[in-house]
């Protein structure tokens, strides 16, 4: 390799080799001219053609030759200096858009090494060493994005393997400590202390629970495997599923629904979604109250509400709730276990599915809207076109009756 004072060497000689030829090339041309115009067409042919248009204004011959001489003839180095001037523009022109085309060349060579695809880059000969370098930055490049890639993927892959690992035992010792919660032979201490370390190795469980599944999802991409299914039955089964949460504090769940409500979409990962909703309006409703859940076709999308009563959700919470980790009231997450990666997980999954989550809350009401579409993509825009279809064809209808009504 050169060193980088003779990087470009070959590129400015290339350049002052074109300049030279092209200078070379208009002072040829221009001496050409010179001579063609002075010894051949400023004698008779120019002549004659001014000498006729001066006399097309009323002149006489003499008048006409006359003004030739004086307007043409004696200024006829003027109009060669413009003319020389016109072509030496243009020939300028065409050297510095050859010039130009070489900046190009190196900038459409940056694109692609941004860009991260195969394509080598490719540069003139006069760039070869330019080339040489762009297309070692491009590789070094490539290497460390497939390492960062793979040291994600092994930190993903180390978290979900550690909380498999701590899992096994910890539901292990949950099993351990359910029959001692109901014996009745034990001292009020000794319940006391079991029941805490019940209800810690229970928090800890959905902890663990919850960081497997951000590690599962981040190391497969969330993949969706989308099909039709009706929404009322997976909103009715979740509410079911939840029985025991809801009994020990007293609650209701209130589903407002159509018999059948179809979804396009992974089932699996929405029931997710759902239930996290659901648990979170549980862990944080007020005792005695009740959750609704409505569900209901809007145009081509499918909007799901889950609205509870609790406490109210201030506005700095409400812009950061979908955040992964993040905990509104870190007191009551502890009481509940979550560690703030519900909601993030459900965001993901309605933003994979093309979809929406938001929430409000206002005067102890909190209410999770997701919009959902109803059916595919594809599905949806030759709806979106039919029913613009028939708004046209009844605009056409009622413009063709009402010249109708004014004819008659």
């Amino acid at each position: 390799m050169k060193d980088n004072k003779d990087l470009y060497k070959r590129l400015r000689l290339n350049i002052l080799f074109h300049t030279i030829i092209l200078t070379l090339i208009t002072g040829v041309a221009a001496s050409v001219i010179l001579i063609f115009i002075t010894q051949v067409l400023l004698e008779k042919p120019i002549e004659s053609f001014f000498i006729s248009i001066f006399k097309l204004f009323g002149m006489s011959s003499y008048s006409a030759a006359g003004a030739y001489e004086v307007l043409i003839y004696n200024n006829r180095y003027i109009f060669l200096i413009i003319v020389l001037a016109i072509i030496s523009f243009i020939i300028y022109d065409i050297s510095l858009k050859r010039t130009i085309s070489y900046i190009d060349d190196v900038a459409n060579s940056l694109t692609i090494v941004l860009d991260g695809t195969e394509e080598p880059v490719r540069l003139i000969d006069e760039l070869s060493e330019l080339e040489d370098k762009l297309n070692e930055l491009k590789s070094s490049l490539q290497k460390r994005e497939k390492k960062a890639v793979e040291t994600e993927k092994r930190k993903s892959e180390l978290i979900a393997y550690l909380a498999h690992d701590i899992r096994t035992p910890l539901s292990s010792i949950i099993a351990n400590l359910s029959p001692l919660m109901d014996r009745n032979n034990l001292s009020e201490n000794d319940q006391k202390y079991i029941h805490i370390i019940y209800e810690k190795a229970n928090r800890l469980r959905i902890l663990l629970d919850e960081f497997f599944d951000i590690a599962r999802y981040n190391l497969n991409d969330i993949k969706l495997e989308e099909e039709n299914f009706d929404l009322t039955i997976m909103l009715e089964q979740i509410a079911d599923e939840m029985y025991s949460l809801v009994q020990s504090k007293n609650l209701k769940i209130q589903i407002q629904s159509d018999a059948k409500l179809p979804v396009y979409g992974d089932p699996e990962k929405l029931a997710r979604v759902f239930d996290n909703l659901l648990k979170n309006a549980i862990s944080y409703s007020w005792n005695n109250t009740t959750i609704d859940i409505t569900a209901r076709e809007v145009g081509t999308w499918i909007e799901i509400v889950f609205t509870n009563q609790g406490e109210t959700i201030d506005q700095e919470a409400l812009s950061r709730i979908f955040d992964k980790f993040y905990r509104a009231d870190n007191s009551r997450s502890a009481r509940t276990g979550g560690a703030g990666l519900g909601l993030a997980i459900a965001k993901e999954i309605v933003d994979l599915h093309d979809g929406d989550i938001s929430v409000t809350s206002i005067e102890n009401v909190t209410r999770f809207v997701v919009i959902l579409p109803e059916q595919s993509k594809e599905a949806r825009q030759a709806k979106q076109k039919r029913q613009e279809e028939r708004i046209q064809r009844a605009i056409d209808e009622n413009k063709i009756s009402t010249e109708r009504s004014i004819n008659e």
